[in-house]
């Protein structure tokens, strides 16, 4: 389903031949995503949720618990040609989720003569003078990059002769650190602070 479908949209060159090969290949990490719809629970949980992004990351060439809002901006950045080949945001993408996770609960469901199923607008679709449209997006979809340098340091982690660090900009996901630790040392103490944070918040 999250490839599309007749009732769900298809991520751009994407194909189903590459959905399945990956699908079979990580059938064993998506057990929450592939057990949806077993049981009269719908409730879309944050490890459907995770399973799901683990996939589409996937599917777009990154594997790993990436953020799709990070792996967008990145292709962003190297993209040349036809900017529908980026992975959607995490919003938009929930909202694709949403609509195939009700989809599937459809097909599995299909055998019931009484089907009882909680209505399509709590699943990514808004209802517009009697007809079901899609929820596309409910956070503005496109990057938040206002810099125009970037910094191309595979070695010095950005602290020497860094071109962000010249103009006074933090790196960013466009760099080649792609201003993450270890690979960028000008933003360990902001991370720091991020870690301490969240340490708190346990």
């Amino acid at each position: 389903m999250l490839s599309g479908c007749d009732t769900v949209s298809y991520p751009f060159k994407r194909g189903k031949k590459k959905a399945a090969i990956i699908g079979i290949d990580l059938a064993g990490s998506l057990q929450h995503l592939s057990s949806y719809g077993d049981s009269d629970t719908l409730e879309v949980t944050n490890k459907i949720i995770s399973d799901a992004k683990f996939f589409f990351t996937a599917l777009y060439g990154k594997r790993g618990k990436c953020q799709l809002n990070t792996l967008r901006e990145h292709m962003y950045a190297t993209c040349k040609s036809d900017l529908r080949i980026l992975p959607p945001t995490d919003d938009a993408f929930y909202q694709h989720l949403l609509r195939a996770l009700y989809q599937l609960a459809l097909y599995k469901f299909a055998y019931k003569c009484d089907l009882q199923l909680p209505p399509p607008t709590e699943f990514g679709r808004v209802l517009v003078e009697g007809r079901l449209w899609p929820i596309l997006m409910t956070i503005q979809a496109k990057p938040d990059i206002q810099q125009s340098p970037r910094c191309t340091y595979k070695t010095s982690k950005c602290l020497k002769r860094c071109s962000c660090s010249k103009a006074g900009i933090p790196c960013c996901v466009r760099c080649s650190c792609m201003g993450k630790k270890p690979a960028c040392g000008r933003v360990v103490e902001e991370s720091s602070s991020e870690e301490s944070a969240s340490e708190e918040d346990d």
